[in-house]
């Protein structure tokens, strides 16, 4: 897989384009191929639980405590006779592990097994439209990288997998924060609070450039580490439409939500705590369990 980027000189500091070099074609530009893996949650409320199955219970005992507003009954019931659930597997043997592994389902499994990449990315976004990123491509390490990025990264939210140049895929593990706007810094400052200017670099615009990042700390040459901010780049190119909807999406869901809990304060609900004595099955032995 050819790996390319380019470096654009923006005061100082090297921009890097997200240009994708992925599934080629014979005379045609590459082809970004980063895309989401499954949905993207856009505000649409998942579907109710189905009805839980409780058993009719003997009620042996019962004692109501009232506490924060609401009646807590705690039933000493009769044993319900609940199914027993099966015991583990017993460890395999190391000739069932190799016969597994010679198996034509395994080979099959591991020639078309692509290793998931875990990694960790902390995003500041500033008015919406730049973000502060550090992230540490390694879990096992502490070394981080650094660096700005040209658009909003609340819509690099709401899905967790993904792939991108030649099917790595990826899981994205991110906590993100919003700075305070322009807007709100105004209005904190009427209120007598005042919240310093951030200094902000001047980046290439989203919209004439596409997706740009500006690294700050770490190492350009680390492949590994600019790979996967190379790839959430391209991703963003990619899939730009379908995540600001889904963002928006979900902006309208979150306010919706907060204006129905003001008008409708939840109330505490009664709790029915229920509890019954069981002997423990006597374990089994190795030669039981197998």
């Amino acid at each position: 897989m050819k790996r390319e980027f380019v470096g654009v000189v923006v005061g100082g500091w090297i921009c890097f384009t997200g240009v994708a070099i992925g599934q080629e074609t014979s005379g045609s530009e590459p082809v970004n191929d980063a895309r989401i893996i499954g949905g993207v949650a856009d505000g649409t409320p998942p579907p109710p639980p189905p009805p839980k199955e409780v058993p009719n219970f003997t009620i042996l005992s019962s004692k109501l405590v009232h506490e924060c507003g609401r009646k807590v009954s705690i039933q000493r019931v009769a044993d319900p006779q609940l199914p027993e659930l099966p015991p583990p597997p017993p460890p395999m043997t190391e000739e069932e592990l190799e016969a597994l592994r010679q198996s034509p389902e395994f080979q099959e499994f591991a020639e078309k097994h692509i290793e998931q990449v875990h990694f960790i990315v902390s995003a500041t976004v500033y008015d919406h439209r730049i973000t502060r990123l550090r992230w540490w491509p390694d879990l096992g390490k502490q070394e981080s990288f650094e660096c700005w990025s040209n658009f909003d990264w609340n819509h690099m939210t709401g899905f967790c997998q993904f792939q991108g140049r030649g099917n790595l895929y990826c899981t994205l593990i991110m906590g993100i924060g919003n700075a305070p706007t322009a807007e709100e810094r105004r209005e904190m400052r009427a209120r007598g609070i005042e919240i310093p200017e951030p200094e902000l670099p001047d980046l290439p615009s989203l919209e004439e450039n596409g997706p740009v990042y500006m690294l700050t700390e770490g190492d350009e040459s680390d492949a590994k580490a600019m790979e996967l901010m190379d790839v959430l780049h391209d991703l963003y190119e990619a899939e730009n439409e379908r995540l600001v909807a889904a963002y928006q999406g979900r902006e309208i869901a979150r306010k919706e939500r907060e204006a129905f809990l003001k008008a409708n304060p939840p109330q505490p609900k009664d709790v029915v705590l229920r509890y019954w004595r069981k002997e423990n099955p006597k374990p089994l032995t190795k030669e039981e369990a197998r």
